[in-house]
């Protein structure tokens, strides 16, 4: 399949597009500066991921679009993945592309009963609190939207080699830690031609330790 990701760059977008040329995807790279990436083994885009032309001629002709996109300083309110998704999912209307994988995180919405308590007032309520707002709007623009859409909530992120994936459901109010984002990047592509997530979000953890 034809896959776009987004946000590239990053560490997690990074290692989605490693993933995804893993799984024999055709990737193309959506990346800021391409300055700051180097790989030479995709199709690298260099955009505004809040430009509608640009997103637009990266979007035309692809399968899927996966959108890694987060913002830089957590502390300061900010607009990034908000502003980028709804950019996104217009384009991907204009040219007649469904599949949508967002990663947002655990803590918003309902499964902030899945994070411990220490983390959510030391953090999420303090150092973070500008980066859970944008997440928690991104997540309310998608849930309007009829794209075929999927949001993943992964815990906090490490690197390292791959652990397993566990799904975290918010009812059992089960507390985790951490993910790897190779782990991230594996059930994000893994999850392009299945619907059993389709228009929910999803937690995800690496088995307890």
């Amino acid at each position: 399949m034809r896959v776009l990701v987004l946000g590239a760059a990053g560490h997690t977008g990074d290692a989605v597009v490693t993933e995804a040329l893993r799984a024999d995807h055709e990737v193309t790279a959506f990346v800021h500066s391409a300055e700051k990436y180097a790989r030479a083994d995709v199709r690298v885009v260099v955009g505004d991921a809040r430009d509608h032309a640009a997103v637009l001629a990266a979007v035309r002709g692809q399968d899927a679009v996966l959108d890694t996109i987060g913002g830089h300083n957590p502390l300061v309110n900010q607009h990034i993945e908000t502003d980028s998704a709804r950019v996104v999912m217009a384009a991907m209307e204009e040219a007649g592309v469904r599949r949508l994988l967002v990663i947002s995180t655990i803590g918003e919405g309902d499964s902030e009963a899945n994070v411990h308590g220490y983390y959510k007032y030391l953090f999420m309520n303090t150092i973070l609190r500008g980066v859970m707002k944008d997440k928690a709007a991104m997540e309310a623009e998608l849930r309007h939207s009829a794209l075929d859409w999927t949001i993943i909530r992964p815990a906090g992120l490490t690197d390292g080699e791959p652990k397993g994936v566990r799904i975290v459901q918010p009812a059992t109010g089960e507390k985790v830690r951490f993910i790897t984002r190779a782990d991230v990047a594996r059930f994000m592509v893994e999850q392009i031609p299945i619907a059993e997530y389709l228009h929910q979000a999803v937690g995800i953890a690496n088995p307890e330790e």
